[in-house]
């Protein structure tokens, strides 16, 4: 539908191009008539741009003392190629895949892996990060994920004796 005021022409799209059109440049003509106009066609262009946008599902993982690994859903909830990568938040903390490329809508299975080796007790949290981009355009969102892990206090054996006997 549209209207025309003096000389210019404005034409409404109703909910159809955010659902439908991929993004990119688009062309075509419009014919105008009406009562006491002159009839033509007008060339018009139509320029549909949108940005790939990440989610994360659960945003937080805690493997406590005795899991070591788990996984993540990332999700590209924008439209448009996704570029992702997860820099290794920690030394303890493998991420796989670290990176990949998702298309509008579909999503990947991200795990993560601790190593515990060497780690003294305590708790220990790395706060990963999602980075994302659309192929061609400068920008560095992120969306985060937190993973969390205990090391537990190895309880110590104490006697009261310095010598024990045996029957």
């Amino acid at each position: 539908s549209g209207t025309i005021d003096d000389a210019t022409v404005t034409i409404t799209a109703h909910g159809v191009i955010h659902d439908s059109l991929d993004a990119g440049s688009y062309r075509d003509t419009v014919s105008i008539a009406g009562e006491g106009l002159q009839s033509g066609v007008l060339p018009i262009s139509l320029v549909v741009s949108y940005a790939p946008n990440a989610a994360v599902s659960p945003p937080s993982i805690a493997l406590g003392s005795s899991m070591d690994t788990a996984s993540f859903r990332l999700t590209n909830v924008g439209h448009g190629d996704m570029i992702w990568k997860i820099p290794r938040p920690a030394t303890w903390l493998r991420v796989f895949p670290d990176s990949g490329v998702l298309k509008t809508r579909p999503d990947t299975v991200v795990k993560v892996q601790v190593d515990r080796a060497g780690l003294r007790p305590g708790t220990y949290n790395a706060p990963a990060s999602v980075g994302w981009k659309m192929p061609g355009v400068f920008s560095n969102p992120s969306v985060p994920v937190s993973v969390s892990m205990v090391i537990p206090t190895v309880p110590q054996l104490a006697t009261s004796s310095a010598t024990i006997s045996f029957p």
